[in-house]
Order: structure tokens, then sequence, then C-alpha cells
């Protein structure tokens, strides 16, 4: 396994990947057109030719994790790590990167394990009742 920038020819892996890791997904076109607007960087991992993880990443006000999923057969393999260790030296001339996330979702673990800490939290971000954090690392 090994991490590479995405290719338009990964769209339906990453679909189907977004699709099993998340209970409201965003739709297809929303994360293609995400994908695909002006400074946007995509990285996936693979193992035999098929991607089995991504990180969608923008610049704004820091650099932003949009999306991070590992299909769930491939977690707790080190998965995210790997793609979070690739964002980071993407961005490492930023200095500084952000990401939300569900205060219900374990991935925090990981975050936090990364080096990650909760700078703030915002209320009914995933409609109402579904708080996130807003997460922040420097390097």
């Amino acid at each position: 396994m090994y991490v590479r920038e995405y290719q338009l020819k990964d769209a339906t892996y990453l679909f189907n990947i977004n699709k099993s890791c998340f209970s409201n997904p965003e739709p297809n076109i929303g994360l293609l057109e995400h994908i695909h607007k002006g400074q946007t960087w995509v990285c996936c991992t693979e193992k035999d030719d098929k991607p089995i993880g991504f990180l969608v990443s923008t610049y704004q006000n820091g650099a932003h994790v949009y999306n991070v999923a590992v299909d769930p057969e491939f977690r707790n393999k080190g998965i995210a790590t790997s793609l979070f260790k690739e964002f980071h030296y993407f961005y490492r001339e930023q200095h500084y990167a952000w990401l939300h996330v569900d205060t219900s979702n374990p991935a925090q673990k990981l975050y936090f394990d990364l080096g990650y800490r909760i700078k703030e939290i915002k209320y009914d971000y995933y409609g109402p009742g579904q708080d996130a954090y807003v997460m922040v690392k420097e390097f």
C-alpha cells in the first residue's frame, strides 16, 4: 500500500468508500465537484491497484481536511495515518491544518494522536443535534 495523488479513474472507488463510511454521505456529484475545484489536493492509498482510502483537502484559512475515509475492511491498519502524514507533508509550508469532526465520531482519537486539538465546538453543524469540533494542528 502506498499514498499517491488522486486520478479521475479513482472516482468510482472514492464514491463507494464514501458511501460505506458515512451514514449521510455527500452526494457523488458534490464530492466530485469539490475534488475538481481550484486549490484542492486529493490523495488516496491503494491495494491491488484499487483505492481503499482517500483524503480531500483544500487551502482555506490554512490546510483544511474536507473529507477523509478508509474502506471499513481496511481500517485500523495505519491507512488514515499515512494519508494524514502525506497531507501534512504537502501543506508543510502552511504550518497550520484544521478539520471538522462530529463530536460522536471515534476518529477523534486518531486526530488527537496526530497532534490535533479541539479549538471550538460548532453546534448543529451537521444538522439539529449534530455538533462538530473544529480541530487544529500546527506543524
